[in-house]
C-alpha cells in the first residue's frame, strides 16, 4: 500500500474544504456537495423504485436509466472504513444491451437523420461534408478499398493528421470488415516500421504531406509487406491528377454492402476493429486491440446517460447543444481525438478540424465558427487559462472544455472554467457498463476506501490484448478479465476516484516508494516554475534519489539549491530532491500532453547519477 502521512494529510485538507460528506446518526453517509452528479443521485435517491420505473417507462426510456447510483454501488461488505469493494453502476433495471453488429453500420444508422448538417469541416478553409454525404460515401469508400484487394480481417494503416476525413475513413474500413491501425504521422521512420511490423498492415491510407516517410519505410521492410498505398489529399474535395490511388478515387466506386460478421470472431466482443498504439512512454509502443463491442459502448452509453440526466431535471447543457460545433485540435490517431469524433457525430454536431495548431488559428476558429466544445491536454489547457489572447476573441459560444491525457492542476482547471471546482482533482464517478477496484501493488489484496492501490477496471470495453504480444496482455489483463491499468490511485466514500501517480515511474528511495507526481506538484507551486518532471535516478547510498527537471517562467534566473530547499520544506525527508535539480528549455510531452520520462532518463549521464 502506498500511503504516506502527508497523503492522509491531504486528505484531511481536502474533505474540510470540499464539505462533500456528512454522516447522520444513521451512519450512512449523506451526499451535501452542490457536484451536478452528486445532486443527480441525490434526487433519484429519495424516490421510491416503483416511482423510479414508472417514470422511465413514462417517458420512454430504455433499460429504466434512472438509478439509485450515480455514484458507485458497494459490491462486497458492508462499506465500513477501509473496507474493500468493488465499484459499479448499479440501477433498478438492467442495462441496456451493446447490440452485436458492425460499428460502422450502427453508427451510420445513427447519423443518417441528421441528413445536410453539416458533419465534418476544415477549420482554415471552411470546406466539409454533410451527414448526407457522409453516409453516401461510406459504402462507396469501402467499395474501392474492397476493389483494390482489401479483405474482411485485413490491417489497413492509416497515417492522418488532425483531418476532416477521419470520419469518412474509418467509418470505410470497418465497414469492409477490415480492421483500423492509426498511428502518429510524427513517428520517425524507425517507429513507423516497428508499427507496419507488430500490425502487420496490408494496405495503408497516407496524408499527401507524409508518403516520403511511408516509403522509406516501405523500402526497409520485406517486398510485398504493404501491398498498395492510397493517398489522402490535403483537399479530398478537389482531387489532385498525380494521385492515381488515392482517396478521391475510392470515392468513385460503387458502393456494397457492409460486412457483417467478424473474421474468425461470431461476436462483437471478439472482433477487432482497430489497433491503435500505446504511448510508448516506458517501452515499444504496443498494439491495442480494440473490438467493435468497445467501440460501440459510447453509443449506447452516451443516450443512456443523457435520458438519465435529462429525465432527472440535472442536465445543464444537453449534449445536441454542447456538441454542437466542436473544434478539434487533438491527433484523430489517439483514442482521445477519437472519442470526441464519435462524441459529435453521435449528437449531429458539426466538427471542425484544425490540423496545424497556432493560439490566433486557435480563438480565431472559436469566434468565427461559434464553437461549443474544445477537447484539450493538459499543457494546452494551461495556455489557455492564462494567455491573453483569450480576452481578445469572442469565445461566449464555448459550453465546455474538456482534457485528458495527463493531470491536469486544479489551478488550471480553475482558471480555464473560471470558477471553482467542486472535486478538480478527481477523475469522477464509475460510469455504467464498468467495474473498477483498487488493489495492494505488493500483495494483490484488494484495497478499501482512501487506501491508495493499483487501479484495476473491468468493462465491455476494455482491450482483448496487445497484438501479437502474449506476454504483455498476460500482465495488463488477468485470469479473471481484469485490466491492470498501472495507475496508482484511490476512491473515497462518496465513490470518487482519484489517480495519484503510475507504478513504473514510483521512484525507491531506501525501500520508501516516492511518486514523481506529488513533488512536480510541489514544485509547480513555486512561482518561478511554468513546468516541472520528475524522474528516480541511479544513487550509490539510496538506491534510488528524485531528480527535477524545471522550466522557468520567462525572465526568471532559477536558483537550483533555492527549489530544493523549497520541496524540503514541504516532504519527508527521503523525499528531497537528493538527485539533483536540472534547469531545462521544455519539458517532453506525447501529444495528449503525458511526460516522456523515458527521454529524460536515457538523457541522464552515469557521473549526474552518482549524487
Amino acid at each position: 500500500m502506498i500511503v504516506s502521512k502527508r497523503t492522509v494529510q491531504s486528505w484531511i485538507t481536502r474533505w474540510e474544504q470540499e464539505g462533500s460528506l456528512t454522516r447522520p446518526r444513521s451512519g450512512k453517509p449523506r451526499v451535501t456537495t452542490q457536484d451536478k452528479d452528486a445532486r443527480l443521485l441525490a434526487a433519484v435517491e429519495n424516490m421510491p423504485k416503483k416511482t423510479v420505473v414508472n417514470l422511465t417507462r413514462e417517458l420512454n426510456l430504455p433499460c429504466h436509466p434512472l438509478t439509485t447510483a450515480g455514484m458507485s454501488e458497494r459490491k462486497e461488505g458492508r462499506g465500513t472504513d477501509g473496507e474493500s469493494q468493488v465499484l459499479e453502476w448499479k440501477g433498478p433495471g438492467p442495462l441496456c444491451p451493446i447490440p452485436n453488429i458492425n460499428f460502422a453500420v450502427y453508427m451510420l444508422d445513427l447519423i443518417k437523420p441528421y441528413g445536410d448538417v453539416l458533419a465534418v469541416a476544415d477549420a482554415e478553409t471552411g470546406r466539409g461534408r454533410t451527414y448526407k454525404e457522409l453516409c453516401d460515401l461510406v459504402p462507396r469508400v469501402a467499395g474501392g478499398l474492397m476493389a483494390g484487394g482489401v479483405k474482411p480481417g485485413h490491417h489497413v494503416l492509416l497515417l492522418l493528421p488532425t483531418h476532416m476525413d477521419y470520419p469518412l475513413l474509418l467509418l470505410s474500413i470497418l465497414y469492409c470488415g477490415a480492421v483500423l491501425v492509426p498511428v502518429n504521422p510524427s513517428l520517425t521512420q524507425d517507429e513507423l516500421i516497428h508499427a507496419l511490423k507488430v500490425s502487420e498492415a496490408k494496405w495503408a491510407l497516407v496524408h499527401e504531406a507524409f508518403t516520403d516517410i511511408l516509403a522509406g519505410a516501405r523500402d526497409k521492410l520485406p517486398e510485398g509487406s504493404v501491398r498498395g498505398v492510397w493517398v489522402v489529399e490535403a483537399d479530398s474535395t478537389h482531387p489532385s491528377p498525380q494521385h492515381t490511388s488515392s482517396l478521391a478515387t475510392l470515392t468513385s466506386h460503387h458502393p456494397v454492402p457492409p460486412v457483417t460478421k467478424g473474421e474468425g470472431a461470431s461476436h462483437v466482443s471478439r472482433w477487432v476493429g482497430m489497433m491503435p498504439f500505446s504511448s510508448g512512454t516506458t517501452g515499444l509502443p504496443k498494439g491495442v486491440l480494440v473490438t467493435h463491442q468497445a467501440l460501440l459502448l459510447e453509443l449506447v452509453r452516451q443516450p443512456y446517460l443523457a435520458k438519465l440526466r435529462e429525465a432527472s431535471g440535472q442536465a445543464v447543457v444537453r449534449p445536441q447543444e454542447r456538441n454542437r460545433t466542436q473544434l478539434l485540435i487533438l491527433p484523430v490517431t489517439h483514442l482521445y481525438g477519437h472519442g470526441m469524433v464519435i462524441s459529435s457525430l453521435l449528437w449531429g454536431g458539426t466538427i471542425y478540424f484544425l490540423t496545424k495548431f497556432s493560439p490566433t488559428a486557435y480563438f480565431h476558429a472559436i469566434e468565427k465558427y461559434k464553437v461549443t466544445v474544445s477537447a484539450l491536454v493538459p499543457h494546452l489547457a494551461k495556455f489557455v487559462s492564462e494567455t491573453p489572447l483569450r480576452d481578445q476573441y469572442d469565445t461566449s459560444s464555448l459550453t465546455a472544455f474538456l482534457s485528458a491525457g495527463a493531470p491536469l492542476p486544479p489551478d488550471t482547471a480553475t482558471g480555464i472554467k473560471k470558477s471553482q471546482l467542486e472535486h478538480p482533482t478527481s477523475v469522477g464517478y464509475i460510469l455504467p457498463y464498468m467495474k473498477v477496484k483498487v488493489m495492494d501493488v505488493e500483495n494483490g489484496v484488494k484495497m478499501g476506501q482512501e487506501q491508495e492501490g493499483e487501479v484495476c477496471v473491468k468493462a465491455p470495453s476494455i482491450m482483448l490484448g496487445y497484438a501479437n504480444n502474449p506476454t504483455a496482455t498476460a500482465a495488463a489483463i488477468d485470469s479473471d478479465g481484469w485490466l491492470h491499468t498501472g495507475d496508482i490511485g484511490y476512491y473515497n466514500k462518496q465513490g470518487l476516484l482519484y489517480i495519484t501517480d503510475r507504478i513504473k515511474d514510483i521512484i525507491k528511495v531506501k525501500g520508501h516508494q516516492v511518486a514523481p507526481t506529488e513533488l512536480e506538484n510541489i514544485l509547480k507551486q513555486h512561482p518561478d516554475v511554468a513546468d516541472a518532471a520528475v524522474v528516480g535516478v541511479a544513487h550509490q547510498r539510496t538506491g534510488e534519489a528524485p531528480r527535477a527537471y524545471v522550466v522557468p517562467r520567462p525572465g526568471i534566473n532559477l536558483s537550483t539549491q533555492a527549489l530544493q530547499e523549497f520541496v524540503a520544506e514541504r516532504t519527508v525527508e527521503y523525499k528531497r530532491l537528493t538527485g539533483g535539480v536540472v534547469v531545462v528549455a521544455a519539458i517532453p510531452r506525447n501529444p495528449t500532453g503525458k511526460i516522456l520520462r523515458k527521454k529524460l532518463l536515457t538523457a541522464l549521464t552515469t557521473p549526474a547519477a552518482r549524487l
